[in-house]
């Protein structure tokens, strides 16, 4: 089982890879990311566990001093907006990083990060923003995205947004039944299969909607949606992720 996890992880990090791509839009539809990830969801017959919201980006290649990038992320928490934040400081000679935590309610909790370091090839300091919601409801996951974009681009980078919820059906599917349920799940937005990874206890599959503006580029394809089932033995459940453009959490 070790193995199995170590190489689905692989793969799962080949296919992040692509992230890497800037996003890109098409002059088709306009729907939402939330609202595409909610349909996808919703198809699945599922039941909602939370979402993820999550932003990397690259501020600049510059290592700076602590207290600017204190300034930096107070001021990008007038964007944010996390209430009574607490504040995190540490320098060790090589690296700065000045971070924000907090909660926006009592299920969601929300961390702004800035991280400079002082790499021997080019330094870089780069902003992480996190929200992860643990709820059975997928409220405010449009505006979360939204927030996350806007403060992003607060600090004049280009959001590198990546969004997924994650829930479980109480039973156990075999095989057939995966696919065409994961077949369901893309038809429901149109989708096309991009790239796959398949066996008997795992199906990842990732495609294009073209119902959405957002996209990345992964060997010269188009790619904005990832789904991911595997039955969970220990729950007795069957585990039903969905991400765009790619399913960035653990699984």
């Amino acid at each position: 089982m070790k193995k199995a996890v170590l190489f689905v992880s692989i793969i799962c990090f080949l296919i992040g890879a692509a992230y890497a791509y800037p996003a890109r839009s098409t002059t088709a539809s306009q729907m939402h990311i939330g609202e595409l990830l909610t349909r996808v969801f919703a198809a699945s017959g599922g039941q909602v566990e939370g979402y993820f919201v999550h932003n990397w980006s690259i501020v600049n290649h510059t290592y700076m001093p602590l207290d600017e990038l204190a300034k930096i992320g107070q001021n990008l928490n007038a964007s944010l907006g996390i209430p009574d934040a607490r504040e995190y400081k540490n320098s060790d000679g090589q690296q700065h990083v000045y971070q924000l935590h907090g909660q926006w309610d009592t299920s969601t909790a929300v961390s702004l990060i800035l991280t400079s370091m002082n790499l021997q090839q080019q330094p870089q300091t780069v902003l992480v923003i996190k929200i992860e919601r643990e709820a059975s409801d997928l409220r405010g996951i449009t505006d979360s995205i939204e927030k996350v974009k806007n403060t992003a681009a607060q600090a004049g980078v280009t959001p590198q947004i990546s969004a997924c919820i994650k829930g479980f059906r109480n039973d156990k599917i075999d095989v057939m039944e995966r696919n065409s349920l994961i077949q369901r799940m893309f038809a429901s937005v149109d989708a096309r299969e991009v790239e796959a990874f398949r066996s008997d206890w795992l199906a990842s599959v990732s495609g294009y909607s073209p119902l959405a503006k957002e996209y990345i580029s992964t060997n010269g394809k188009r790619m904005n949606l990832q789904v991911a089932v595997h039955h969970d033995a220990y729950q007795k459940k069957t585990r039903i992720l969905v991400g765009s453009p790619i399913v960035t959490i653990e699984y």
